[in-house]
């Protein structure tokens, strides 16, 4: 027997054109509250989300009205963005877009973006910092703690941030590599360089000779001579390098000597970011529930960019090597297998020399 739904009139409502209302059926219940759920959960997060955002750039924003001195510096900090694995770097970017630099901003704290695509490339980048910095072995010399020179005396950098945990695994294991590894590039890394290298020179001649029918004549029409045309179609053949090698393993580091200039060159505080991302079809559920409580994620980056700001810090401590590694929980299995089998350092447990960790510094 066919269930007869519960009806409404009313005279008003029929003069209206309504000649009745019905209650709505299970279904469009349970649609409209599941629809109704979200779509207010969503607001409220966001809404909270502005909310946190706003009550931390105005703990700092009078720190960016103040007027700077002619002589006086202003601080930049460098930040260093690896993507997630298996991913584009948009998420690592979106964070640092969304939490961290309106904050920056708002102190007027300049930032200097440091991305790459490819593992191992921050880790190499600083190791040559410091190598350079050994073989300078001037300690007046206008050079950061990671050996890069300024160009500007009013340039002052105060601190370095690391967005995600395959990010400060290179950061560290580049500071340990430039001060403990040798100066000089042994024979065995440049072997796998120029194996590397002439691997991808020869993929990027075969992509070049195939697209050359169909832009030869419009790329050349670019150069004033077709030599200056050759020299640039050599320049793109070598434009990207592989990653080089580090110069030590790990298991060498602690019996490696530790050159003097390291205890009296000063070294940049660390702030470290968790980057939480998750893929796969799986752990929507978990992905949702992220997605409704990022307000959460912008209340713990915001307070740790303000200690930035305000210079709180404290030594390293050995355990602070687990920072962020909450992130390897998100990576995806088949990634981890396949760091583990190629012996990736970002599957490699971060180490520190307590050498080293001795005159390091993380923001709280």
């Amino acid at each position: 027997m066919t269930k007869i739904r519960k009806e409404f009139r009313h005279p008003v409502l029929q003069m209206m054109g309504i000649s009745r209302l019905r209650v709505p059926s299970r279904n469009w219940l349970i649609f409209w509250g599941v629809t109704g759920t979200l779509v207010g959960s969503y607001y409220l997060d966001r809404r909270q989300r502005q909310l946190i955002r706003e009550s931390y750039i105005k703990q700092v924003e009078y720190l960016g009205k103040q007027t700077l001195q002619p002589l006086g510096g202003f601080q930049k900090v460098k930040v260093y963005v690896a993507p997630p694995p298996n991913d584009f770097l948009d998420p690592s970017l979106s964070e640092f877009r969304n939490y961290i630099k309106p904050i920056l901003n708002a102190a007027a704290i300049d930032h200097e973006l440091i991305t790459e695509e490819r593992q191992g490339y921050i880790r190499s980048t600083i190791a040559e910092e410091i190598r350079q910095l050994r073989k300078s072995q001037n300690e007046n010399s206008d050079i950061n703690p990671t050996g890069e020179s300024n160009e500007d005396n009013n340039r002052e950098y105060t601190g370095t941030l690391i967005i995600g945990r395959g990010a400060f695994k290179e950061y560290i294991n580049g500071i340990q590599e430039g001060w403990l590894g040798p100066i000089e590039r042994p024979a065995e890394v440049q072997e796998k360089v120029d194996a590397a290298a002439a691997v991808e020179k020869e993929r990027l001649r075969k992509r070049h000779e195939k697209n050359a029918e169909d832009t030869e004549g419009k790329d050349q029409m670019k150069y004033d001579t077709e030599k200056e045309y050759e020299e640039d179609k050599l320049a793109t053949l070598h434009r990207k390098y592989p990653v080089v090698p580090a110069y030590i393993n790990a298991k060498d580091l602690s019996e490696a000597e530790l050159p003097e200039l390291f205890e009296s060159t000063p070294q940049m505080p660390i702030q470290v970011y968790r980057l939480p991302h998750l893929l796969g079809i799986l752990s929507v559920p978990t992905r949702i529930y992220r997605w409704l409580n990022e307000r959460y994620l912008a209340d713990e980056i915001g307070q740790q960019t303000v200690n930035v700001i305000f210079n709180k810090k404290r030594p390293f401590e050995l355990k602070d090597a687990d920072l962020a590694k909450s992130d390897e929980e998100d990576w995806p299995t088949k990634f981890k297998q396949n760091g583990i089998d190629s012996n990736s350092e970002w599957m490699q447990d971060l180490v520190v020399d307590p050498r080293i960790a001795k005159h390091l510094e993380v923001f709280e």
